[in-house]
């Protein structure tokens, strides 16, 4: 089951339909990473980098095709470990 995200703009606390040039990225079936402990992380990439402008608030705003996955979400203020 392929995952997208893209970044979009926010207003009153919700995502808008806006969505940041370039922002959208896939990832497909045989990539996404399983596990029944969120052990396991998928990672997004996108083409190139993506310029925000500051005092604007933007979300993520995954997408998945179909029932068979659940997203879980992890937020640090520290960079991952490449």
């Amino acid at each position: 089951v392929p995952v997208s995200v893209e970044i979009r703009t926010v207003s009153s606390g919700y995502p808008t339909t806006e969505v940041v040039p370039g922002s959208v990225t896939t990832v497909n079936a045989s990539d996404v990473k399983i596990s029944t402990d969120a052990s396991e992380s998928t990672r997004f990439n996108f083409k190139k980098p993506i310029y925000l402008s500051d005092k604007v608030e933007y979300s993520f705003v995954y997408k998945k095709y179909g029932d068979e996955i659940k997203v879980i979400l992890h937020h640090s203020s520290l960079p991952y470990k490449i």
